[in-house]
C-alpha cells in the first residue's frame, strides 16, 4: 500500500508545511513525476485491467476505415499508436496518466492551496478511476483542464474541448450541460448555443447508437451493472464539499467573490447525492466529470478563516478525512483486491507476465 499513501502522504506533508508559492514553483513538478509514475507505470492493478489488455490486442488489428466509426476515435487511435511505437498496454497507462494528471494540476494550479487539491484527489479519482478506467482517466483529465480554464475559454473552445474528451470517453458529453449554462451568455446566445449543442449531440448519439443502446443497457434500472455497492460513497465525494460549500458560500463570496461555475458545479453535486438512489452506476460514472469542485472547495476552504490557527485546523482536518478515505477504500472497497498489493512493470509478475489472481 506504500505508493498510495506516498501520493497523499507527499501531497499533504507539503500541503502543511510549505506555503502556496514553494508548492507552485518548486515542488509541483516532483508531484506530478510521482504521480505518473505510479498511476502509469501499473501492472494489473485495478478491476478493468483484463479489458483493456484486450483492448492492446484487438483494436491494432482493426482498419481505420473500421475506427473511424467508433465514437471514442481518439481512445482507439491512441491504443494503435502505442502499439506501432512497440509500448502496447504501458503506452495505454502512461498516456492515460499523463492526461488525467495533466488535468488534476491544472485545477491545482488554480487553487489557494494546490497540494490540498491533490490530496483531495487520491481517495477516489487518483486510483480508482485513473488506475482503473484509462479511458475515463484520460476523458477527465481534459475536462479538468477545461474546468481550470474555463473563463480564458471562448463557448466554441469548450465545445470542442467537450467532443474531444468523448472520443476517449462517451460520457464526456455529459460537461455539455455546463456550457449552456454558461452564465456569461445573453440569453439569445443561450438558446441558440443551445441548439448547436443539440445538434452536436444528436448526430454524436445517432452515429453511435449502438454504444448508448449499450451503456443504457447496462447502466439504467435492471441493466447489468445498474447496482453499483461504493456508488454512495463515490458520489459523497464530490457532494460532501459540495453541501460544505453551500453551508459557507457567504464567506465564499466575501473571499472570492461571485464564482458561478462553482455554483453550478457544486449544485450538481448536490442533485447526484439524490440521483445516485434512483441510478447508482450512471450517477456515479457521470459524476466523475464534476468531481474537479470538490477538489476546487477544499483546496480553497482553508482561506475562509483569517487565523492561521484556525486554517492550520481546517487544513489538517480535510487531509485526515481524505487519509480515512483512502484507508477506508483501501482495505474494505469491494474492489481493494484489484489494488492491494500495487504492482508495477517492474514487479516479478508483470516480468513473467504473470497476472495477480
Amino acid at each position: 500500500m506504500f505508493p498510495y499513501f506516498l501520493m497523499i502522504g507527499l501531497p499533504a506533508a507539503l500541503a502543511i508545511l510549505a506555503p502556496r508559492d514553494f508548492n507552485l514553483r518548486i515542488a509541483l513538478l516532483p508531484v506530478v513525476l510521482v504521480f505518473v509514475a505510479i498511476i502509469g507505470l501499473r501492472y494489473d492493478v485495478g478491476p478493468d485491467w483484463f479489458a483493456y489488455t484486450v483492448h492492446a490486442q484487438r483494436i491494432p488489428e482493426m482498419p481505420l476505415t473500421h475506427l473511424a466509426t467508433q465514437g471514442e476515435v481518439g481512445w482507439a487511435l491512441m491504443v494503435k499508436l502505442s502499439d506501432m511505437l512497440g509500448l502496447g498496454i504501458l503506452g495505454m497507462t502512461l498516456f492515460s496518466a499523463l492526461v488525467f494528471c495533466l488535468g488534476l494540476f491544472a485545477i491545482a494550479r488554480v487553487c489557494q492551496e494546490p497540494m490540498l487539491a491533490v490530496v483531495a484527489a487520491v481517495p477516489y479519482l487518483s486510483i480508482a478511476v485513473a488506475m482503473s478506467g484509462m479511458r475515463q482517466a484520460i476523458a477527465i483529465g481534459i475536462v479538468f483542464v477545461l474546468i481550470a480554464y474555463w473563463y480564458r475559454l471562448s463557448v466554441i473552445s469548450k465545445i470542442a474541448i467537450v467532443l474531444f474528451a468523448s472520443t476517449f470517453h462517451f460520457s464526456a458529453l455529459a460537461m455539455m450541460v455546463l456550457v449552456v449554462f454558461d452564465g456569461r451568455m445573453r440569453p439569445e446566445q443561450r438558446l441558440a448555443i443551445g441548439f448547436l449543442v443539440f445538434a452536436v449531440l444528436t448526430y454524436f448519439l445517432l452515429s453511435t447508437d449502438y454504444r448508448v443502446e449499450r451503456y443504457a443497457r447496462d447502466y439504467m434500472p435492471g441493466g447489468v451493472s445498474a447496482e453499483a455497492p461504493g456508488a454512495l460513497y463515490h458520489v459523497l465525494l464530490t457532494s460532501a464539499p459540495a453541501l460544505a460549500y453551500f453551508a459557507v458560500r457567504k464567506r465564499w463570496r466575501k473571499v472570492y467573490g461571485t464564482i458561478p461555475i462553482i455554483d453550478i458545479l457544486a449544485a450538481i453535486g448536490v442533485i447526484a447525492l439524490f440521483f445516485v438512489f434512483l441510478f447508482p452506476t450512471a450517477t456515479d460514472r457521470l459524476t466523475l466529470y464534476f468531481s474537479g469542485v470538490a477538489l476546487i472547495i477544499q483546496a480553497n476552504l482553508p482561506r475562509l478563516w483569517k487565523k492561521r490557527s484556525d486554517r492550520y485546523l481546517v487544513r489538517t482536518a480535510i487531509i485526515v478525512l481524505n487519509i480515512v478515505a483512502l484507508a477506508t477504500f483501501l482495505i474494505a472497497g469491494n474492489k481493494a483486491k484489484s489494488f492491494v498489493p500495487y504492482m508495477s512493470v517492474f514487479s516479478e509478475q508483470a516480468e513473467m507476465g504473470l497476472p495477480r489472481r
